[in-house]
């Protein structure tokens, strides 16, 4: 007999929820958006609306890959950077899942980092929920 025990109901998330991925990555901790179309999580461009933190790399498309709610972090995230930052800037989506402290319209403001660091590198960051720049 086994006997399983989940503390989550069915349809309820705490935070995170597992999704196929939609692309390979050898770099974790890149913004992900969700596509309908297909039910996977692909990388994020700067004007897609982040759905969540990719927190693996996966190795193929399909492979289930851990997502990080933005809007429902319990905790601090770490986002990897597409350009340098310090600590205290507002962080932004940007190509390739990343994130940058350089706003434009059309992307989305995805939190604030706690801690500085170099371009391509992961940073601890506050998350949002995410705020499209008009």
């Amino acid at each position: 007999m086994m006997i399983c025990s989940n503390s989550i109901a069915p349809g309820s998330h705490a935070g995170s929820l597992t999704l196929p991925a939609g692309a390979v990555s050898a770099v974790p901790q890149l913004l992900g958006a969700y596509n309908p179309s297909t039910g996977r999580i692909d990388l994020c461009s700067a004007t897609a609306m982040p759905f969540g933190l990719i927190a693996d790399s996966p190795e193929s498309i399909g492979e289930p890959v851990c997502v990080q709610l933005l809007g429902s972090a319990a905790c601090t995230l770490r986002m990897t950077l597409a350009a340098d930052v310090t600590a205290g800037s507002p962080l932004y989506s940007a190509a390739n899942g990343r994130v940058t402290p350089a706003s434009a319209v059309g992307c989305y403001q995805v939190g604030l980092a706690l801690s500085s660091g170099s371009a391509g590198q992961p940073v601890e960051v506050d998350p949002c929920l995410p705020r499209l720049i008009q």
